[in-house]
């Protein structure tokens, strides 16, 4: 730990950094270096409490990323930007999928809700993102992410995490086009290209965004687990496709926006012997909403949502294999009220109500291949879910204190109510935040197994402090404890080829989180470090990492960790501009040794646990600005420069107790870990009209 915080100091001296994180957010202006630190700090959020705050009073850990960040860094998706967030880090599921993970805890399933424009993208089935060549980081405006509970205010997909994308919208006033070419080593690793169009014409406003690309998950070897004689090319069997179109106008106080995402993952797991076949993850949604201004303390907005999502949709007619193919659409209609009866007093109530309707496609050919839904067998399923929600804020000279709740009831019968407190002070160049919540996740309808399924149940304790040390360095640093009650896990039966969903006991991880920002006027130095460890009274075996676990315990010294995500991490990034046609920027991601199977011993039938070690990341990206024109600029970077080929290994596992195995154990098991991208050369264009 001391050499780690060490090296995490020494690098902070010797590098520079530069990405809006926390307390760190930058501003969308192009001339971002020409505001002062106290500047940044004084920029409006939302995301956490519905009321513009500023970021040191807002009552959350939040981070915001805007265009110019995720600019400078070059990324080249969402995975890029997020890994430099605290505690998030990322892990693999079936079929070549890749999902998020916050603070040590598989949240992919429900458990971190994603908003594009404010429609959740979030599938309807399992609650899934899957990430990898997955929506245009270059339309985006803004990101803002609370790193905690969010339910008091979203709803059940947000027990660890808020992350609210805003695209670029009528402000442009015109547009830009933009095109990256990425290359492996030897091989082609991606091709992708966006349009962002906007107009601002007073009373009416509209804007256009577009997304295309081929993306490579990898071109390593892809293990099987249950037999590492046995490998395939990912090469050809792991392509990304994505196409996304968005949009929407406002006209005075009407607003509308759609969503219409395509996106394909194609994989070649156990029983594809010949090639790979597609995986859809489609969704068509739109949002319509009216800002009904009754007078200058109170507004009302009711807002119709429908989304239409087939997402996991396996259509396998290479093989004798898998056939999965369901929809489901959702309705929703929700009515808010906002009332502010003095300058630092603020009310929202609202209440919002949604039904979920799911079809099973029946297979023609062999309809005893169609996967019905659970609990009973049907072809259709359709459930409804009623929420209720509270919040007031004061705010005065010796503090902001913010209190809420939320109450879900679902017709399957089971209800959530969750209570959420937040205390937030700024003194000067201080703030401290003390924040409490509770937050559920409700069981989507591939989650509901048996009757008896019911929500789970987070409770998270955080607290936040930060100081301005100098006009040109402020330090941020937060600690936070999570615990969730009656966590959903996957049971598989190998024996009779059955699986579902049931409540388990209870997990949940503690750690700290550590920022630091130095800014003057040309130069940025961006740093943070994220520890967590699981709590002492987490009991999921399916989570966590036990030295019995490892083929010899006895020699196995784990850290105490979950599965599947590197307990320690810490970034560096850095941006110089150099002159005003260069900028420099270069960065640094340093993950710690994590845990998870490998290959399968079919000697002692059980799938030990695996030590996977740490990896560094170093990134840079060089961006000539004024290219031929003052409205093109054309960007050059090298993504792991070391060539450290990152794996993204299983963060869960499954056990079989009735198997008798040598070992002792009962058998586990569930995939191999899924190899990532060689070192990358990118090249993009861009060009602003």
């Amino acid at each position: 730990m001391k050499l780690l915080l060490s090296t995490f100091l020494l690098i902070f001296l010797l590098n520079h950094a530069s990405i809006a994180q926390d307390s760190l957010a930058s501003p969308v202006s192009p001339e971002m270096f020409e505001l002062s630190l106290e500047e940044l700090m004084n920029l409006k959020v939302s995301v956490a409490s519905r009321k513009e705050m500023t970021l040191r009073e807002s009552p959350g850990v939040i981070t915001v990323i805007t265009e110019e960040d995720i600019k400078s860094i070059g990324a080249r998706d969402l995975m890029d930007v997020f890994r430099l967030v605290p505690g998030f880090d990322f892990a693999s599921d079936i079929q070549n999928y890749v999902g998020l993970g916050v603070r040590g805890i598989w949240a992919s399933e429900g458990k971190a809700a994603i908003f594009w424009d404010g429609i959740e993208v979030n599938d309807l089935l399992y609650g899934t993102v899957p990430f990898g060549g997955h929506y245009s980081v270059d339309n985006i405006k803004k990101i803002e992410i609370i790193r905690g509970p969010g339910s008091a205010v979203y709803g059940g997909t947000s027990e660890t995490a808020v992350i609210n994308i805003t695209s670029k919208r009528w402000e442009q006033n015109g547009g830009q086009v933009s095109a990256m070419y990425g290359q492996l080593d030897k091989e082609f690793g991606r091709a992708q290209a966006s349009l962002s169009v906007g107009k601002d014409k007073g009373d009416f406003k509209t804007y256009f965004n577009f997304y295309n690309a081929e993306t490579r998950r990898s071109i390593g070897q892809q293990k099987n687990y249950y037999d590492p004689s046995q490998t395939y090319d990912m090469k050809g069997n792991s392509e990304l496709l994505n196409t996304v179109f968005s949009g929407g106008l406002d006209y005075k106080q009407l607003s509308f926006n759609f969503l219409v995402d395509r996106h394909t993952i194609y994989n070649r797991e156990y029983q594809y012997d010949k090639q790979a076949v597609p995986n859809y993850y489609n969704t068509y949604a739109a949002n319509l909403k009216y800002n009904l201004k009754i007078n200058d303390k109170l507004k009302v907005i009711p807002l119709y949502q429908f989304r239409h999502n087939k997402p996991w949709a396996e259509l396998d007619t290479i093989s004798d294999g898998f056939y999965y193919n369901r929809y489901v659409n959702r309705q929703l209609f929700r009515l808010e009220a906002i009332y502010d009866p003095t300058d630092n007093l603020n009310f929202v109530i609202g209440s919002q109500v949604f039904n979920d309707f799911g079809k099973n496609v029946i297979y023609g050919p062999d309809p005893s291949k169609t996967r019905l839904f659970s609990p009973n067998n049907t072809e259709t399923v359709s459930y409804n879910n009623f929420s209720g929600y509270a919040q007031g804020i004061y705010q005065s000279k010796i503090g902001n204190i913010t209190a809420g709740f939320r109450y879900d009831h679902h017709s399957l019968g089971f209800n959530a109510f969750v209570p959420r407190f937040g205390y937030t002070i700024v003194i000067n160049k201080f703030h401290i935040k003390t924040l409490a919540a509770q937050a559920f996740r409700t069981p989507y309808i591939a989650n509901i197994s048996f009757k008896e399924i019911k929500p789970e149940k987070t409770t998270t304790f955080e607290i936040e402090t930060g100081y301005q040390l100098s006009s040109n360095l402020i330090v941020t640093a937060n600690a936070f404890y999570t615990s969730i009650k009656d966590i959903l896990i996957y049971q598989y039966n190998p024996i009779n080829l059955t699986g579902g969903y049931q409540n388990g006991d209870i997990i949940g991880t503690h750690g700290i989180e550590v920022e630091a920002k130095y800014r003057v006027k040309k130069l940025q130095i961006f740093a943070n470090f994220s520890i967590y460890r699981i709590n002492a009274n987490s009991n999921i075996a399916e989570f966590e990492v036990d030295k019995k676990w490892f083929q010899n315990p006895s020699s196995a010294n784990p850290t105490n960790a979950t599965m599947g995500f590197s307990p320690e991490k810490y970034n560096l990034v850095a941006n110089y501009n150099v002159c005003k046609w260069l900028d420099i920027n270069a960065s640094i991601n340093h993950l710690s040794k994590k845990y998870s199977h490998d290959v399968f011993n079919n000697t002692d039938n059980t799938g030990y646990m695996q030590t996977f070690g740490s990896k560094t990341l170093v990134n840079t990206f060089i961006t000539f600005k004024n290219f031929i024109s003052k409205e093109m600029e054309i960007g050059l970077g090298c993504y792991d420069i070391f060539d450290q080929k990152l794996e993204y290994v299983a963060p869960y596992t499954t056990f079989d107790a009735s198997a008798v195995t040598t070992s002792g154990l009962p058998s586990s098991g569930i995939r191999s870990p899924i190899p990532g991208l060689s070192r990358e050369f990118t090249i993009k264009l861009l060009y602003k009209f």
